[in-house]
């Protein structure tokens, strides 16, 4: 072997080694990761992500359900609400009709919750009641938390009874208007329930 072809067999060796070098480098270089968090801004929310309903939608809605409950049902509720934080489901034997089982629905949300008695053979959706709690919301005539006894009765009247330090106000007219159940911690207002007549 001459001199010349050692040295060009030496050069094509060595530009091999740094090629391959080079090349692995860019190999090891992380990916993108595509699930990261960009810069710190949070993902948008989804269609399906729970959220609080705003004071006034929520005030709204409770004016609304307290004064006509005919046409609710629970895409009503999602519909104005949003979706709620969590579902429950439990079944309840049909009171003029042992033979079936129908089912208890609430929705919950973030100080709020409505439930349904979701019949089974009709597909009818009543609701039975409606309830919020905390400083978040407000009722109708401004009913709010950390109303005392005197400020509540101011509002609505006398009780129509006590239950276990709860005040108990039938509210609305008609045959079967709803029960305004007011509960207290001391003397404020803590939780507003209006319980509705299904039959």
């Amino acid at each position: 072997m001459t001199m010349r072809t050692f040295w060009s067999i030496a050069a094509l060796c060595l530009l091999t080694l740094a090629m391959s070098a080079c090349g692995s480098s860019r190999e090891t270089a992380p990916p993108p990761e595509l699930d990261a968090p960009d810069q710190g801004y949070p993902a948008p929310p989804t269609d399906d992500e729970p959220a609080a309903p705003t004071p006034s939608a929520a005030k709204q809605f409770i004016a609304d359900v307290v004064s006509d409950t005919v046409s609710l049902s629970i895409r009503d509720v999602r519909r104005r609400l949003g979706p709620p934080v969590r579902t429950t489901a439990e079944p309840i034997v049909n009171r003029h009709d042992t033979t079936q089982t129908d089912t208890l629905r609430t929705l919950a949300y973030d100080s709020l919750e409505v439930q349904f008695y979701d019949v089974t053979r009709s597909g009818k959706q009543l609701p039975t009641y409606l309830a919020f709690w905390g400083e978040r919301y407000e009722g109708p005539q401004g009913l709010r938390a950390g109303l005392s006894h005197d400020s509540v009765r101011g509002v609505l009247g006398e009780p129509a009874r006590r239950e276990n330090g709860d005040l108990v106000f039938q509210v609305g007219s008609g045959p079967t208007p709803p029960a305004l159940t007011v509960t207290f911690e001391d003397d404020a207002a803590t939780r507003f329930q209006w319980s509705f007549y299904v039959d």
